[in-house]
């Protein structure tokens, strides 16, 4: 970029205190300032540049220098209040470039740079006429417009029409809306070299020179910022198919043991119910069909034999419900005598009552008669004492019936 003095003018009225750009109207053009100078200092050694405001009550913050860090500290200090003066401004602007210069050897071009976010009120003759005298002096202007950018365009198109020559001043209009006051003046003719404008009143971005000639190093870092963020991308969408599978795999996983889970519960309670289920025995149809005795049929005999029968069915029940019954009762299961003579006790008692002309008790109580009816049994030792002990208890009763007959007699 060619040497230059270049004086940045602010916009610090009370409309920039607006928040439609970020953080505001003016912390945007403060930063995009701050911007500016930088690259002009930067683009030549030589170069210089000054900070003021174009509030009525209008403030140089520094003259004409290459301090980098106090020009941005000034800008950073610019509090908003009171009107804009568009004229005056830039009058006092055109000064400090006029007397800037002096005693130097090499004659640096002169810009305006303005930012421009509230109404104008001056009229439209008033500003054709400055741009005119700017003109003469060979003071190129260039001014970003936004926030009212609507209601002075018109005024700011006449003056730019007014000021140029050979294309070297330039109107940068920022729509309400746009991401970044910064970014629209990165892409606009302001921080080009010669660059040409496509027409009187260009947007931002219209006409400029491209990122790669204004700032080659920004370019480089947002083109690799680009790649990154490409390649990021395409691992994501390379990893949402396995990401997918592997879902599907685990969802398998979860549902067989889910599955599993079900089965093996259902086994469970299905063996629990087998298990609740009251095992079922096949009774004994002589037991659930036997009727029981006819007492009042029954003689004294009779009745007396039956009440000898229940309680021993009682004591031997007892002997096999006790713990210590367990070898007395392997004993009586080994006798197979006992068991043919409970039987054939239990086959003469379940005798029909209803034929009482046939009457059993006094064969019974023959212990001769029943010693030899048990000895014809298969198995059955009528010398066994056991046996002979039941044989003695169902003939006792007889005789003692006996005794008291003749007792009474």
């Amino acid at each position: 970029m060619v040497l230059e003095s270049t004086v940045i003018c602010l916009d610090s009225s009370e409309y920039t205190r607006n928040g439609d750009f970020v953080p505001t109207r003016l912390g945007a053009q403060t930063n995009a300032a701050n911007l500016v100078s930088r690259r002009k200092i930067d683009a030549n050694p030589e170069s210089k540049v000054a900070v003021m405001t174009l509030a009525k009550k209008r403030q140089v913050l520094t003259t004409l220098g290459k301090e980098k860090e106090l020009i941005a500290a000034s800008l950073f200090d610019v509090k908003s209040g009171g009107e804009m003066d568009l004229i005056n401004g830039l009058k006092v602007a055109s000064l400090i470039l006029k007397h800037g210069n002096k005693g130097e050897g090499a004659t640096p071009s002169k810009r305006i740079v303005a930012f421009v976010a509230s109404p104008i009120t001056a009229e439209e003759t008033e500003l054709v006429s400055l741009a005119k005298k700017l003109k003469k002096s060979n003071v190129n202007v260039d001014i970003v417009s936004f926030g009212e950018s609507d209601e002075n365009q018109a005024k700011l198109e006449a003056f730019i029409n007014a000021v140029n020559k050979s294309n070297e001043s330039h109107l940068v209009v920022v729509p309400a809306g746009a991401q970044s006051l910064t970014d629209s003046v990165i892409a606009s003719p302001v921080l080009s070299d010669g660059g040409q404008m496509a027409g009187m009143g260009a947007a931002a971005g219209g006409g400029g020179a491209s990122l790669e000639e204004t700032d080659p190093e920004l370019a480089m870092a947002l083109r690799l910022s680009l790649e990154e963020e490409q390649a990021r991308q395409a691992r994501t969408t390379a990893d949402e198919p396995a990401a997918e599978g592997g879902a599907g795999m685990e969802t398998a996983e979860d549902d067989d043991d889910e599955l599993q889970a079900a089965l093996r519960m259902s086994m469970g309670t299905a063996t629990e119910e087998s298990a609740a289920e009251p095992t079922e025995t096949p009774a004994q149809p002589a037991a659930a069909s036997k009727p029981g005795p006819n007492l009042d049929a029954m003689t004294e005999d009779e009745m007396l034999q039956y009440a000898l029968q229940m309680s021993m069915t009682e004591g031997m029940d007892a002997t096999e419900d006790s713990p210590a019954a367990d070898t007395s009762a392997a004993a009586t299961d080994s006798t197979p005598a006992a068991t043919s003579v409970s039987a054939a006790v239990d086959s003469a008692m379940d005798e029909s009552p209803e034929e009482p002309a046939q009457d059993a008790t006094p064969a019974f109580a023959d212990s001769d008669f029943l010693s030899s009816v048990l000895g014809s049994l298969p198995g059955v030792d009528p010398n066994d004492p056991s046996i002979q002990s039941l044989v003695q208890s169902v003939a006792s009763p007889k005789k003692d019936a006996d005794k008291e007959e003749k007792d009474k007699k």
